[in-house]
């Protein structure tokens, strides 16, 4: 079952998020607008994104499926963004993700959770505390 576990800090405009399981393409685009709902949520911050535990069923349609969505969306995220993934088709895929939608500013992948912490400026324990429920929201299908 995917899940996204995500901490948004409205001080520091900052919304971090790791991704966990298996995704298809509707299930990212419905937790997606999940996350868009929530009222916290600002697409005008940056943002750091952990994938490295997901896996994505994919085909190049998806990603123009992706760029569509994300095109045609007001609440797409707008801010500049680290995305940590492992996987080189991945980051490919936000690649040509970034590159396709028009309201990027951009985002840069990077190998590990410090990397993508240093290029944003945000301490590692920052993000560390998606590994605590407590401290943060989940959401799942």
């Amino acid at each position: 079952m995917p899940s996204i576990r995500f901490l948004i800090s409205n001080e520091k405009q900052l919304f971090i998020a790791k991704y966990i399981g298996l995704f298809s393409v509707t299930e990212l685009m419905e937790l997606t607008q999940m996350i868009w709902n929530d009222p916290d949520y600002d697409e005008h911050h940056d943002y750091i994104l952990d994938i490295t535990e997901a896996h994505f069923k994919i085909t190049s349609q998806d990603i123009l499926n992706l760029v569509k969505f994300f095109n045609l969306e007001m609440k797409a995220i707008q801010g500049k963004g680290a995305v940590v993934v492992v996987q080189p088709i991945y980051t490919a895929a936000i690649s040509i993700l970034s590159k396709k939608a028009t309201d990027y500013t951009g985002n840069i992948c990077y190998s590990n959770i410090e990397g993508a912490c240093l290029a944003m400026n945000t301490p590692v324990e920052y993000f560390q505390q998606l590994v605590h429920l407590e401290k943060c929201k989940m959401i799942e299908l």
